[in-house]
């Protein structure tokens, strides 16, 4: 098949296979380093377990602290809380997911 080619032609060919092989490189060494991120990512992420461990033990770890440092903690802890009709939806940092508290009936 090669022989059906002009030189011309083959040069060509040539270039657009290796600029392909130098994308397909770009393309492995970017996977590559968004893998490394997401695994990072992953290792610095905390379980919902330690979440609920620092809660339980907030209060006696911080028990004069002034309202600064109350809210400062609580800011490293929980990333957004909504309250709704039926309960409250925490979304704590460090998690990538949300935890439902419905409302208890106390009456």
């Amino acid at each position: 098949m090669s022989s059906q080619f002009l030189s011309q032609e083959r040069e060509l060919i040539k270039t657009k296979i290796a600029e392909m092989e130098t994308e397909e490189k770009q393309c492995r060494t970017a996977i590559s380093k968004q893998e490394t991120l997401v695994s990072q990512t992953r290792d610095e992420l905390l379980n919902i377990t330690e979440i609920k461990k620092r809660f339980i033990n907030y209060r006696s770890d911080y028990p004069f602290s002034d309202w600064q440092s109350h809210r400062e903690q609580l800011t490293s802890l929980i990333d957004r809380i909504k309250c709704k009709k039926d309960g409250l939806e925490i979304m704590f940092a460090m998690i990538p997911f949300s935890e439902y508290f419905p409302w208890t009936d106390t009456g």
